[in-house]
């Protein structure tokens, strides 16, 4: 979700660190309430508000501080009596009339307005596709509800909220919490709805446009989706069954979902894929689809990641942002289990195997520990290592205690701490009470450690030796087993910094062969391809199958890769083995291309691609896509032919025809893009001038800083200075990094003021461009 950016730790430990513990120090009370009257003017893109905060002060003061900036302050009150206030950075400090004593009840409120920069956006009906009428909407996480709503802007304090939303009459207004009732002025319509759970304020969110309603039950309470009306259908394929998740995720937690709705809203130019409002989660419109794209299309996985965030981020919040593992850990946790549900085992398996590996991925690419209290932004903290490495550790920690005793504890962590805002020490605490289980070297080693063990087999004749490093700072219990006279030999050894060998083994040893422990693992000697082969075909299950794939692939074992197709029975690790294959042969091709499955059928046209010439393998593919109802995998066929045949007029039926996404003329721009770059600039500039699709203008606009202009031409530059100056996200920040790629000074007067841009994508890439454009 965010742009990385780490300095060396000893660097950040003496700054950023300091200025994070600091951040919040000026807060003086504990904030109750948080009521506000919003109405927008969309066409001029200006918010107007009048926000009451109720608050208890903790100790005597003469003024209190409110996040806050970029908008403009018409007056303020505090208990009815009028007040000043100055600013400083994105605070404004309220000077209370009379000096406040400690545990006196304060409700300080705040008129103002303004055009914002970030917080609050409106996407017009031509940046909206595929909606064709417009769209305002909110995003507040981290902390960026300060720039459409003065108040407490960090996760550590929970208040309750009220919200009076003004739209016009044709409009619907979605925000948290139930709706109390709909009234209507002279010109609009009034929405107001009511939290009534204490929240973070970064979770409080408006999404506002002409949108329909689609609507399911969870027992009495309203499980709703909105979405633009002409895409019903997409919303109900997008969206259906989300009650049943709702059910399983309260079964699981033991803890029922507590708010009295859940609703999705889609919209677009949006810079996430969802967001976790509580009771309201904003979706990408992207996630939309046509109903006859699934399988291949789904938004399943979005959907459950957000739900199960209703849990973990708002019912339970991260006192701090080095801590937001715990929301975003466990919404990547949750997922897997209904995968288990309604997918199997195998599913389930090679679920977890995917988080591990994202998991150790995060280390590799920024080494750091899960809890990081040393960030330059909040957002830095929104990585794999939040995401894929605190579900990696979750599924860890639920091997070691069981599952059945893993989700009691979750149930009391839940229950001690529910709209509460704790920290990891405070989770390890309940669920140390609740197992009865010292977990103090699991949380240090996996949340402390900015590693992961590098495990390493090695074998000398009949003996295999163990390493961990003799610098690991891990201690591990490692299931090892040996397939012996084609049986299972299983045991468990201890290790730390000293090497284990066994000796004297008659077969053949694997380490964690199920994958239960997230590590680096080498084998350092190969077996043969038939001892490999014996391995494979006796594992115990899709993950360690999935496992082996992979290290096939990076010992060249082609030839084994694609043996192993011919016995592998589940549709999944098929599809695996098949990505694993550099290329195949037309037989095998021919013969993938027939099996029932849309996911199998999607590989192998990747690797009918390759086939470059073959006739018999092209008829094939036309034969299918003379009868293929998936417009998705009709698509890929089509691109697949292309390739094989090497039909240059494909390309030019590929550009007149309509599709979802535009998937057809964004396949000719790449075709041009990599074959014939004066078409391709042509057509990209085409794009740019008339009106078009929203993902097509994106696309065109990040080929457009590669391609550049013709020599004595500015008509690439022209272009993308105009959309460095709308106030859009994606194609602004598309053009921003295009411009930097195009390597002209004269960019700079445009990009440099965008450095300091309220919203962190924006002036993140503002940042990475000019500091190109100057080496």
């Amino acid at each position: 979700m965010a742009f990385y950016r780490f300095l060396p730790v000893a660097l950040l430990a003496s700054t950023v660190g300091i200025a994070a513990a600091q951040a919040h120090k000026h807060k003086n009370y504990d904030l109750i309430d948080v009521s506000y009257r919003i109405s927008m003017d969309a066409r001029n893109e200006v918010v107007f508000g009048t926000c009451t905060n109720t608050l208890v002060l903790q100790e005597d003061a003469t003024r209190v501080a409110f996040d806050f900036a970029k908008l403009g302050i018409n007056s303020i009150s505090v208990n009815g009596k009028p007040a000043t206030s100055t600013t400083e950075g994105e605070m404004i400090w309220v000077q209370l009339p009379t000096s406040g004593k400690k545990g006196e009840r304060l409700k300080i409120t705040i008129d103002y307005g303004g055009r914002p920069e970030a917080g609050i956006y409106f996407v017009p009906a031509a940046r909206a596709y595929p909606s064709k009428t417009p769209m305002v909407y909110t995003q507040g996480e981290a902390e960026d509800t300060r720039y459409w709503l003065p108040t407490y802007d960090y996760p550590d304090d929970k208040a309750t909220s009220e919200a009076w939303l003004e739209v016009p009459r044709d409009w619907t207004a979605i925000g948290n919490g139930r709706l109390v009732d709909i009234s209507f002025n002279q010109t609009n319509k009034v929405f107001h709805w009511k939290m009534d759970q204490p929240h973070a304020t970064y979770l409080n969110s408006i999404v506002a446009g002409p949108y329909v309603e689609g609507k399911e039950m969870w027992g009495k309470m309203p499980v709703s989706y909105f979405v633009p009306p002409g895409l019903e259908e997409e919303g109900k394929a997008s969206f259906a069954n989300t009650n049943e998740m709702i059910d399983l995720f309260s079964k699981l937690t033991g803890f029922k979902y507590p708010y009295a709705k859940f609703a999705q809203s889609t919209v677009a130019d949006y810079m996430f894929g969802g967001m976790e409002n509580i009771s309201a989660v904003t979706q990408t419109i992207g996630t939309l689809h046509p109903v006859d794209t699934e399988p291949l299309s789904s938004s399943k996985g979005l959907v459950l990641h957000e739900l199960a965030h209703q849990w973990f981020g708002d019912t339970i919040t991260c006192n701090d942002w080095s801590h937001i593992w715990l929301n975003e850990g466990f919404a990547s946790f949750l997922p897997s289990f209904w995968v288990r549900e309604h997918e199997g085992e195998d599913a389930f398996d090679l679920s977890r195997y995917d988080t591990f590996n994202g998991g150790l991925g995060a280390m590799v690419g920024e080494p750091r520990p899960v809890v990081n209290p040393n960030y330059e932004i909040p957002m830095d903290n929104f990585d794999g290592h939040a995401y894929a490495g605190g579900a990696t550790r979750m599924f860890m920690l639920m091997e070691l205690l069981g599952e059945k005793t893993f989700w009691n504890s979750i149930k009391n962590f839940l229950n001690q701490y529910k709209f509460k805002s704790p920290t990891t020490e405070q989770f390890f605490a309940s669920v140390e009470k609740s197992s009865g289980k010292n977990l103090k070297q699991f949380m240090q080693q996996w949340f402390y450690t900015p590693e992961m063990p590098n495990l390493t087999v090695a074998r000398e004749g009949g003996s295999f030796t163990i390493t961990l490093g003799d610098k690991s700072p891990f201690m591990l219990d490692l299931p090892i087993w040996i397939l012996q006279d084609g049986k299972w030999l299983k045991s468990n050894i201890s290790i730390a910094n000293r090497p284990v060998v066994l000796g004297d083994v008659k077969g053949l040893v694997l380490v964690d062969p199920e994958v239960r422990l997230a590590t680096n693992l080498t084998y350092s000697f190969d077996y043969t391809n038939a001892e490999w082969e014996s391995l494979y075909k006796a594992m115990p299950n899709a993950a360690g199958r999935a496992r082996m794939i992979d290290l096939f692939r990076s010992k060249g074992k082609q030839d084994l890769l694609a043996r192993l197709l011919s016995s592998e029975k589940s549709e999944k690790v098929v599809v695996r083995l098949i990505n694993a294959c550099s290329s195949l042969p037309a037989a095998q091709v021919s013969g993938l291309l027939n099996s029932p499955s849309p996911f199998i059928k999607e590989a192998t046209l990747r690797q009918a691609a390759k086939l470059s010439g073959d006739k018999s393998i092209a008829d094939q593919i036309r034969t299918m896509m003379s009868k293929e109802p998936n417009s998705q995998l009709k698509l890929q066929e089509f691109s697949a032919l292309g390739r094989i045949t090497n039909d240059t007029s494909m390309v030019i039926q590929a550009w007149m025809t309509d599709s979802w996404n535009d998937g057809y003329r964004a396949m000719a721009l790449d075709v041009w893009f990599n074959t014939d770059k004066d078409q391709c600039r042509e057509k990209c500039l085409e794009i740019l001038e008339k009106p078009t699709t929203e993902p097509l203008r994106q696309n065109a606009i990040r080929k457009l800083g590669s391609l550049k202009d013709k020599p004595g031409e500015r008509r690439v530059f022209d272009a993308l200075v105009k959309v460095v100056q709308e106030t859009s996200f994606g194609a602004r920040n598309g053009a921003i990094s295009a411009l930097g790629e195009y390597g002209d000074k004269a960019a700079l007067p445009y990009l440099e003021p965008l450095t300091t841009n309220s919203m962190f994508y924006i002036a993140r890439s503002a940042k990475s461009a000019v500091e190109r454009l100057k080496r």
